[in-house]
């Protein structure tokens, strides 16, 4: 209970003076000028909008100046996305806000916009597409450390997927949790179809905790992946047995 310390969260801290005017430090009976005796301070906590900003990346080049041979530059540095015009900050703010904080591209577009700097959703989504495809090897690994395992939870949830062509279908997108190892693997199918998860867990071999979901029956006949029930499934008909009664 009680208010929080603002020293306990280590923020940096931006010093204001709230000093008197210079004529108000001379002494009006004598005209000698005052001294600081003590001093009061209380802090606030504040906040700062994000900001945009331009980086100008220069190559210098070099060459002899005598026989003009030998031209040297450095290489480009790397981009997660070539040929862009958004840096990699820009990128990893529009996809933390996209998924870790739940703003949808055109939210964010009006943002942009208050800041100066007009970007299309459609540009953005495109910049989503290329990020994922620089995180692949990323991905990758994570999911080869996650299949090693001999035990993990898996479940899914239907999610509308906008077609570029207009429209709009129901996907699947599929969670592969290890608790064990603290690793979590997303994969997205355009269908429920049991072809999604068969295809992830083809190297698996160990306990997998599922629903009752029949696309997972496959996986249990050759008894390389023993069945695993969800608690919370089955804690669920008993709660409303309950109330039947």
């Amino acid at each position: 209970t009680g208010r929080r310390s603002l020293e306990e969260t280590n923020l940096p801290v931006v010093q204001k003076l709230n000093d008197v005017t210079e004529d108000a430090k001379v002494c009006n009976c004598c005209k000698e000028r005052k001294v600081e005796i003590g001093r009061e301070s209380s802090r606030k906590l504040d906040y700062q909008p994000s900001s945009l900003f331009v980086v100008e990346t220069v190559t210098p080049r070099y060459a002899c100046p005598k026989c003009k041979e030998g031209v040297v530059s450095a290489p480009a540095p790397m981009q997660a996305v070539e040929k862009g015009m958004a840096g990699e900050g820009l990128l990893a703010h529009i996809v933390t806000s996209k998924y870790a904080d739940h703003l949808p591209l055109h939210r964010q577009e009006g943002i942009l916009l208050r800041h100066g700097v007009e970007i299309d959703r459609s540009t953005m989504s495109d910049w989503v597409g290329q990020v994922a495809e620089a995180l692949t090897p990323i991905y990758t690994e994570i999911r080869a450390q996650l299949l090693k395992t001999d035990y993990l939870q898996t479940d899914d949830t239907p999610v509308v997927i906008l077609d570029k062509g207009g429209g709009s279908f129901k996907g699947r997108l599929w969670v592969y949790h290890d608790p064990l190892g603290r690793q979590t693997v997303f994969e997205a199918t355009r269908t429920h179809e049991q072809a999604g998860p068969v295809a992830f867990l083809s190297s698996f071999r160990g306990y997998l905790q599922a629903d009752a979901y029949k696309g997972y029956d496959v996986l249990y006949r050759d008894r390389r992946i023993t069945e695993d029930a969800c608690w919370a499934h089955s804690r669920r008909r008993f709660v409303e047995a309950r109330e039947l009664a």
